[in-house]
């Protein structure tokens, strides 16, 4: 986040997935609370080590979803 100049960190995260793209090469995310000095929000978060992806933005929790967080990944933050 830092080298993206995201402010905040993650102080906690609930649903996870991980989704294999290949040998060694792993797409994760996760649904996580983001809190800034004007509180704490929301966010679904995903990255890609071995390429460096990564994204993070706000979500609302009704909508939250497994299908709706791998779907995230996917568009963000899949393969390399």
């Amino acid at each position: 986040m830092e080298t993206r100049k995201i402010p905040g960190r993650i102080v906690q995260c609930i649903s996870g997935l991980d989704l294999p793209v290949g040998t060694g090469n792993h797409s994760v995310g996760s649904y996580c609370l983001l809190q800034t000095e004007k509180g704490l929000f929301p966010v679904q978060v995903c990255s890609d080590d071995l390429v460096g992806h990564f994204a993070l933005e706000a979500v609302d929790l009704i909508a939250a979803s497994t299908t709706n967080l791998a779907s995230f990944i996917r568009k963000n933050c899949y393969g390399g």
